[in-house]
């Protein structure tokens, strides 16, 4: 099962569009995936771990391992993809 991972901040607007398309495929799809929202201003150390430098980012998890990071607000048809690679 991969874990998706949206790091955001209240003050970013693309994170803000971003949230309801996340929302729908957590929402969907939580039996295929797990799914962690983060935010860098109040979790600067998670943030650094995974090397997020800009938000709205999402990275994709599988056996321990970062096998996707991307940057920018995600179609839900793009993120549903992630849950299955």
């Amino acid at each position: 099962m991969n874990t998706i991972i949206k790091f955001s901040a209240p003050w970013c607007w693309p994170c803000q569009q971003y949230k309801p398309v996340f929302d729908e495929v957590k929402n969907t799809h939580s039996t295929e995936a797990e799914f962690l929202e983060v935010d860098v201003d109040t979790n600067q150390e998670e943030a650094i771990k995974y090397r997020v430098m800009s938000v709205p980012t999402t990275i994709v998890i599988k056996d321990w391992q970062v096998i996707h990071s991307i940057t920018w607000p995600l179609s839900k048809e793009y993120l549903t993809e992630l849950i299955y690679k």
